[in-house]
């Protein structure tokens, strides 16, 4: 049994992580946008990767 995933990454996702504005709302969307890519991305992929190789 094959199990593929996919993650879908919205647009406005990659527009927070540019986004260069300076008002609160943007730098917010920002810091929280860049802190998950930088420092969750791998926990989530970690756990994905685990999970689909208990199904192998």
């Amino acid at each position: 049994m094959n199990i593929i995933e996919k993650v879908y990454v919205e647009t406005s996702v990659v527009g927070a992580y540019f986004e260069e504005r300076t008002d609160v709302v943007s730098m917010a969307q920002n810091f929280w946008t860049r802190k998950w890519w930088d420092e969750l991305r791998q926990q989530y992929f970690r756990q994905k990767f685990l999970r689909a190789k208990t199904f192998a």
